[in-house]
C-alpha cells in the first residue's frame, strides 16, 4: 500500500506536475520526523484536490506516528490545507489513535453533490479488524456521518486518496439505484475478536440522504445468496452453531 503510494507520487514529480504547496514536509509536525518517532519506512502521502467550495485548491495530508522501540505507528493524522495570504492554512486535522495503518479516498460516494472521505483503519496484529468511517468533507472540520467496527481487508483499493477505489464486493449497489450500499463484515458476534477460519456475516447500510442505515431487512435478493453460500460451507466442513445462526438469519432477511 505504502510502496505504491510513494510510486505514485514519484511519478507526479516526475512528469513535472506543479502543486500549489511546494513545502509539504514543512507541514509535518516536528515531533513526527524522520528520527523523533516518526515511521522511517512510510513516507507521508499526500494530493491536492478540490472540494469545489471555492476556487482554489486544498491539500490532503497522511501520515503516521510511531514510538521509539515500538514495532508498529500507535497513530495515523490526515490533515487538510488551503492557501491563505500566501500561508498554508491548516483546515482541519484528524487523528486515529492505535491504528497500524489506514487506507482512505475522497470521492461522492453517496451522489449527494458533495465530497465525502471515506477511512478504513486497521489496528495491528489484530487479523484485519478494525473500523469504518464516513466523513463529510466541508469548509470545517469533517462531519463523522458513517462509523462502524468492521473485520477483513480491501475495503479500499489502490493507493491513498485521489487514485484509491471502493472494493465494490463491500460497496455494491444492490438496489441498483446509483448508490451504493456497505457491506459490514464480522465474524462470529459483531464487534467482538473472533477465529479468522469463522465465516464472515455481512450487514447491508443504505443511504437515506443523511446517513448509512442498517437495512438486512431490505435486501431479500442479497441474503438469498449469503444463504446458498452458508449452506455450502454446510456440505464443506460440517454444520456449526454459528453456521446455524446465520443461516436462521439469512432466511428470516430473505424471506423464506
Amino acid at each position: 500500500m505504502v510502496k505504491i503510494a510513494l510510486t505514485f507520487i514519484l511519478m507526479v514529480l516526475s512528469f513535472g506536475v506543479s502543486f500549489a504547496f511546494e513545502n509539504v514536509n514543512s507541514l509535518i509536525p516536528k515531533g513526527h520526523q524522520p528520527g523523533n518517532g516518526y515511521v522511517n519506512d512510510i513516507l507521508p502521502y499526500y494530493f491536492e484536490t478540490n472540494l469545489s467550495w471555492d476556487n482554489s485548491k486544498e491539500l490532503v495530508l497522511h501520515y503516521s506516528h510511531k514510538k521509539k522501540g515500538e514495532p508498529y505507528p500507535d497513530k495515523q493524522i490526515i490533515s487538510m490545507f488551503k492557501k491563505s495570504n500566501g500561508a498554508d492554512l491548516k483546515i482541519w486535522e484528524i487523528c486515529f489513535d492505535n491504528y497500524e495503518e489506514i487506507d482512505f479516498l475522497i470521492d461522492d460516494i453517496n451522489k449527494d453533490g458533495k465530497k465525502e472521505m471515506i477511512v478504513h483503519g486497521l489496528h495491528s496484529g489484530t487479523g484485519a479488524c478494525g473500523n469504518l468511517w464516513l466523513y463529510q468533507l466541508g469548509e470545517k472540520v469533517p462531519r463523522k456521518i458513517f462509523g462502524k467496527s468492521v473485520e477483513g481487508e480491501g475495503y479500499i483499493l489502490g493507493a491513498n486518496g485521489q487514485k484509491s477505489n471502493l472494493d465494490h464486493d463491500f460497496f455494491p449497489d444492490l438496489d441498483k439505484d446509483g448508490i451504493v450500499e456497505i457491506l459490514v463484515g464480522y465474524r462470529g458476534e459483531s464487534n467482538h475478536a473472533s477465529s479468522v477460519d469463522s465465516p464472515f456475516w455481512f450487514d447491508v447500510y443504505k443511504w437515506n440522504g443523511k446517513s448509512y442505515f442498517l437495512a438486512d431487512d431490505q435486501f431479500p435478493g442479497f441474503y438469498k445468496e449469503e444463504l446458498s453460500g452458508y449452506k455450502q460451507l454446510v456440505k464443506e466442513k460440517g454444520e456449526t452453531e454459528l453456521l446455524r445462526e446465520y443461516i436462521k438469519r439469512a432466511k428470516n432477511f430473505a424471506g423464506i
